[in-house]
């Protein structure tokens, strides 16, 4: 895994508290998954959970976003992602 890289949590705005929600699930699904790893997991075992997490993860991270987004338009006129630029971190 080393140069690879995994999502570990969605950023979603707090409209309509989905933030907060999107969180707790995020720590509950990444839970669940590490459970599930054998008592002395190798890091084969550890990369599998962590991107069989993060597959889940980025499918309702999605649908979070895009309610955030609407809801962000309408309750507060936030800009839609198309109009605000990609950021990179390193």
């Amino acid at each position: 895994m080393h140069g690879a890289a995994l999502t570990l949590f969605a950023l979603v705005s707090p409209t309509a508290a989905l933030g907060a929600t999107t969180a707790l699930r995020d720590s509950g699904r990444l839970a669940r998954q590490l459970e599930k790893l054998p008592q002395n997991p190798t890091p084969a075992d550890v990369e599998k959970a962590l991107r069989q997490y993060e597959k889940e993860m980025k499918v309702y991270a999605a649908q979070a976003l895009q309610m955030s987004a609407a809801g962000g338009k309408v309750v507060f006129g936030f800009r839609g992602f198309e109009e605000v630029p990609e950021i990179t971190l390193h």
